[in-house]
């Protein structure tokens, strides 16, 4: 629910084709409420449903541009129904062991990283990079390109 994330979506769409193949990038939640949580969960529900790839940006749009409230059951509902998510799957999904435990991962990874602030990328888990080091958000994409040589030098001298 993140507008930060939301804005660097469309920059973040354009930079992961370019990223080398050795070079791997995964969401993670950042968790700062139990709002925050909501939304995790939300998105892990649809990892663990087979649909993140689909519904993603959909559901982002849906929050950002048509004011769709995450925290409010019958809207929630409403647009998973249109969009082709079965209700019991997805309740079952969301408050399965599996999901549980990655919200609370990345609670304990957003808490760990130090990240105060969204949106954030991390590179290796060693670098943590902000829009404010990178002055916007295409300069977040530009950091995360110079260090991805750095942190592989790094991993290549450690073999």
């Amino acid at each position: 629910g993140c507008i930060h994330c939301f804005n660097l979506e469309p920059a973040l769409e354009a930079w992961l084709p370019k990223l080398p193949p050795d070079a791997y990038f995964r969401r993670i939640p950042a968790i700062f409420s139990e709002r925050w949580a909501l939304d995790a969960s939300i998105f892990y529900t649809f990892e663990a449903l087979g649909v993140l790839g689909k519904l993603h940006r959909p559901f982002f749009d849906a929050i950002h541009k048509d004011r769709l409230k995450t925290d409010n059951p019958a809207a929630l509902n409403g647009w998973l129904g249109k969009n082709g998510v079965d209700l019991k799957k997805f309740d079952s999904a969301m408050k399965s062991f599996g999901v549980q435990s990655k919200v609370k991962r990345a609670g304990q990874l957003t808490a760990g990283a130090r990240i105060d602030g969204t949106p954030a990328l991390m590179v290796q888990g060693r670098y943590t990079i902000s829009a404010d080091q990178g002055r916007s958000l295409e300069g977040m994409l530009a950091n995360a390109d110079r260090l991805i040589p750095v942190v592989r030098k790094s991993l290549a001298a450690t073999k």
